[in-house]
């Protein structure tokens, strides 16, 4: 019998060793990484192209651009995409963020023959219905009207308009009325911008040797006008800093969230500065966890966490609080602000959030589809793979006054964007 009363002793960590992952470069100079494990059956085709929601024109375009690439082609219906694509145990997704629109395939790898065809005609051949978009636009403009009811959703645009504004790539929000003039045209004119630079290729699992050459003929088919546009580039917005509430009446809750610039991902404070986020609000052991959610019992959650994008990176504070307690809300995250400024963190509450990280960076390392999905990441982050490799030493070397530099450093309460959406 397990005496549960004893605590599990801690061992210390021993790290995989990763391999360098084997890269490739197909005819049209479009470059790739595969990772291999010869024990799985399935496999996946990851296109990742390096323009997203930054560059579209109208607010939407990219996002209905994703959700609307397996509505239908040239050859094939959307229940006919469906079908085969359950028939066959084959996944296809698209996505679309600020920074990159991505194209991921998951197979069988016994029956990649029979659905290949299924990629290639969607890749190539995507037409938008137009009575399909009209009811997706249709449903999601009630579904906007509903959420724009939440005062979370509330304090996020307003946040939005106050940290970016709209002359940023990332602050163009979309309102009840985008729903209404986002038009076919404006998605395949994005379809045909995106599409038009090389993507970066991640393959993974356990692909065989007809891939490649396979995936070669289809990108053969397309006409590349642009290269892979790798690298950071921060772009500072309006930062209107202080607070910005918007009062909405009848709500038990208050939502609050807050930002401020944080460091690159390739700024050489960039692993102590996580660390420092992580113990201030990262993770459930967290400071702003043991305040405002245990001892408080003010919020379910409470969260501080850094955000990367291409444009800029920034270091966020979101949670939602009984409506009675937002002041107080504000009160106790200044004053864990002003406390982690000021005095130095344990030996033990340290060493706590190192094993943390180093956990979730193994986690987010398990397994060839996650290796490879990481490194396409660091590509089009302009980042080499040695960087990644370096991590746990990098973890391993921040102090106690890293922690505290890295607070007074980046967590100036005057340089926040607060934006409050319910009741003060």
């Amino acid at each position: 019998m397990i005496d549960r009363t004893i605590a599990p002793t801690i061992n210390t960590l021993v790290l995989p060793k990763f391999e360098t992952p084997d890269l490739f470069t197909l005819s049209q100079g479009i470059e790739g990484v595969i990772g291999v494990n010869k024990d799985l059956e399935v496999s996946r085709v990851e296109l990742l192209f390096s323009l997203g929601q930054r560059v579209q024109e109208r607010p939407l375009q990219g996002s209905f651009t994703a959700g609307q690439f397996k509505r239908g082609t040239e050859n094939f219906s959307e229940q006919e995409i469906a079908s085969a694509l359950e028939r066959y145990g084959a996944h296809l997704e698209v996505e679309c963020r600020y920074d990159y629109f991505k194209v991921s395939f998951y197979y069988l790898n016994t029956l990649f023959n029979e659905v290949k065809h299924i990629f290639e005609d969607v890749l190539l051949n995507a037409k938008f219905p137009e009575k399909r978009l009209k009811r997706s636009l249709k449903a999601g403009k009630s579904k906007y009207v509903v959420s724009h009811k939440k005062p979370t959703v509330i304090a996020a645009d307003v946040l939005n308009q106050n940290f970016y504004g709209e002359a940023h790539p990332y602050g163009k929000i979309a309102y009840a009325e985008s729903y209404e003039t986002l038009k076919r045209e404006d998605l395949i004119s994005f379809k045909k911008k995106v599409l038009a630079t090389k993507p970066f290729i991640s393959l993974a699992g356990n692909p065989s040797k007809e891939v490649l050459p396979w995936l070669e003929t289809v990108l053969d088919k397309m006409v590349f006008t642009g290269g892979f546009n790798s690298g950071t580039e921060a772009q500072n917005g309006v930062l209107n800093y202080g607070e910005h509430f918007k009062e909405i009446k009848d709500v038990n809750q208050s939502a609050i969230r807050m930002a401020s610039v944080g460091p690159g991902v390739d700024h050489p404070d960039r692993i102590k500065f996580r660390l420092m986020a992580t113990l201030f609000g990262g993770y459930f052991g967290s400071r702003l966890m043991k305040n405002i959610r245990e001892d408080k019992g003010y919020t379910y959650g409470v969260h501080g966490l850094p955000a990367d994008y291409y444009h800029g990176s920034t270091f966020n504070i979101i949670t939602e609080v009984g409506a009675q307690h937002t002041r107080a809300t504000l009160s106790e995250i200044d004053k864990e602000i002003n406390l982690l400024q000021s005095e130095s963190v344990s030996d033990e509450e340290l060493d706590r959030v190192k094993r943390y990280n180093m956990g979730e960076y193994l986690r987010s390392l398990d397994g060839p589809f996650s290796q490879t999905e990481f490194y396409a990441d660091l590509h089009l982050l302009g980042m080499s793979y040695e960087m990644l490799l370096e991590y746990p030493e990098r973890i391993e070397q921040v102090t106690k006054n890293d922690i505290t530099e890295m607070a007074q450093k980046y967590l100036d309460q005057a340089k926040f964007v607060t934006a409050i959406a319910g009741k003060l």
